[in-house]
C-alpha cells in the first residue's frame, strides 16, 4: 500500500509568508494610527501658538496705540501746561561752536 502525503514543506513556508505579512500590515496599522495622534496632537499644538500670537499681537497693537497717545502733540501740550511749562518761542539754547560740532549751551534755566 501507498500512502501519499503532502509536500508540507512548501505549506509550512506559505503559512510562514502568510504570518510575517500579516505580522507587517498589524505594524503597519499601529505605526498609521500612532502617527495620526502625532498629527492630531500637532494640529492642536499649533492652533494654540497662532492663538497666542493673535493675542500677543492685539497686546502689542494696544500698546502702540497707548504709546501714540500719550505722544501725541495735544496730550504733550496738555501735561506740559500742567507741570507748568512755558514753550519758548525763540529757543537760543543749543549752538554748533567750531568746525568739531560741540553742543554749547548758552541759556539751561528750566522753570521749576
Amino acid at each position: 500500500m501507498t500512502i501519499i502525503r503532502p509536500n508540507n514543506h512548501q505549506k509550512m513556508l506559505y503559512n510562514i509568508i502568510l504570518g510575517a505579512l500579516g505580522a507587517i500590515l498589524i505594524v503597519l496599522i499601529w505605526f498609521g494610527i500612532v502617527e495620526y495622534g502625532n498629527i492630531v496632537n500637532l494640529r492642536h499644538d499649533v492652533n494654540l501658538i497662532q492663538k497666542n500670537i493673535r493675542e500677543t499681537e492685539l497686546a502689542s497693537s494696544k500698546l502702540q496705540n497707548k504709546a501714540y497717545g500719550i505722544t501725541d502733540i495735544s496730550n504733550l501740550e496738555k501735561k506740559a501746561s500742567e507741570l507748568g511749562l512755558v514753550k519758548e518761542t525763540n529757543p537760543q539754547y543749543l549752538n554748533l561752536d567750531g568746525g568739531a560740532g560741540n553742543l554749547i549751551s548758552q541759556k539751561a534755566s528750566l522753570p521749576l
